[in-house]
């Protein structure tokens, strides 16, 4: 076991948090116009749901190919390094986007956008852990991430703005842009928390990737609830900007709508990761997939307007639940060992699923129609649902 050092006091651990928040203001930003134009720039370039869903389940199926050398790496180097690494893999995939319409580099940009992700997610869990320790841990995740939420208030609206009044390569550079500027900030706000806080010292490579298959039980635990997460969303979330394409709604309005996804997140990420330190992980999490389910069904027909809005906000709570939520119950589940190579191995299990979520998504709504992909969905996150709250029962 590893006693992790409570920081709330100290300067430093103070400092990182706050630059975490700054990155976060412009990677937020750049996230959120990304996820916002990405599947709506492949349906203007004419590509049709099939594709746009191979393009995700490639990513992923990469993304679980590496995450338990993420895990080592950020375990071996430090956190600090790997939110930078995944600063750049974001520029990157901005960036490819303004220079290229070609299919094998589009699918490049998203895998490049889901390894930012996954590194990110990892590497910015572990850099607050033993930044300012566990306790307090849902507070300062809510905290933080809720800077990145209204960050993407922005994003959407702007990009989508742009998009639509001067083209999509000037929107990509501006996202391209928006990244360099956050890693620079980080860069200069941030130190490396102190090795003395660091977890249990790593071992190899192949221990790593080992781990993803020896988890406690409350690890497991996680792996049941994510895999199911993760393939009830990706099932639709890949597409939903080219869904709404589908539906009439133009790039502006589809920003508009993220921007308005953004502002339910941020607003209630800080009460919601509070609430997670007092409730506990189970309780919020459950009342993630819970409005994740009723945001699906209402998303089957978009129409009118008023339907949409309720489901994208919605899907704001939902995503704000889960966030500060997911990443207590991973480290209370280590106490702090190895824990880099915990959150890796959670995102490698629950990545398996969705690399042919999305595939398989994208065929139905072609074959079958939204109701498909959005009610299966609904399904899906009904049984994570009834299994999160017998757990929340029996503790």
């Amino acid at each position: 076991m590893v006693e992790l050092m409570s920081c709330s006091n100290n300067y430093y651990g103070r400092r990182n948090v706050v630059g975490l928040a700054l990155m976060n203001a412009f990677r937020g930003v750049v996230v959120g116009g990304y996820m916002a134009l990405y599947g709506l720039y492949l349906a203007y370039l004419g590509f049709d749901m099939g594709v746009i869903g191979l393009a995700s389940t490639i990513a992923s199926l990469v993304g679980a190919a590496i995450s338990p050398s993420v895990g080592y790496f950020i375990e071996k180097w430090g956190s600090k390094l790997g939110i930078v690494l995944s600063g750049l893999a974001l520029t990157l995939a901005s960036l490819i986007l303004v220079v290229s319409k070609t299919l094998p580099l589009l699918i490049i940009s998203y895998t490049l956008f889901m390894i930012s992700f996954l590194m990110g997610q990892v590497a910015r869990s572990v850099f607050l852990v033993h930044s300012i320790g566990i306790e307090g841990l849902g507070a300062n995740v809510g905290v933080t991430s809720a800077v990145f939420s209204i960050a993407r208030c922005i994003g959407p609206a702007t990009a989508g703005f742009i998009a639509y009044s001067v083209g999509f390569k000037l929107a990509f550079l501006f996202l391209t842009a928006s990244s360099i500027i956050g890693l620079i900030v980080f860069q200069l706000t941030t130190t490396q928390p102190p090795k003395e806080i660091r977890g249990e010292k790593y071992g190899s490579l192949i221990d790593a990737y080992r781990q993803v298959f020896k988890p406690n039980p409350l690890l497991r635990f996680a792996y049941i609830v994510t895999v199911l997460d993760r393939f009830g969303w990706s099932l639709w979330f890949p597409m939903l900007s080219a869904h709404m394409y589908n539906y009439g709604y133009n790039e502006a309005i589809v920003g508009l709508l993220g921007t308005i996804q953004s502002v339910a997140q941020a607003t209630t990420l800080p009460l919601l990761g509070k609430l997670t330190d007092k409730l506990g992980s189970t309780n919020i999490l459950m009342t993630s997939e819970i409005l994740a389910a009723v945001a699906t069904l209402l998303l089957i027909n978009p129409t009118p307007w008023l339907r949409a809005l309720i489901a994208y906000v919605l899907v704001g709570l939902s995503i704000a639940a889960w966030i500060p939520s997911f990443s207590k119950l991973v480290a209370l589940a280590t106490n702090g060992n190895k824990l880099s190579e915990a959150y890796a191995s959670v995102n490698t299990i629950r990545i398996i699923p969705s690399i042919p979520a999305p595939l398989m998504g994208g065929v139905l709504y072609d074959v079958i129609g939204p109701i498909a992909p959005y009610g299966s969905s609904a399904i899906i996150l009904t049984i994570s649902t009834i299994i999160l709250a017998k757990k929340s029962k029996e503790k």
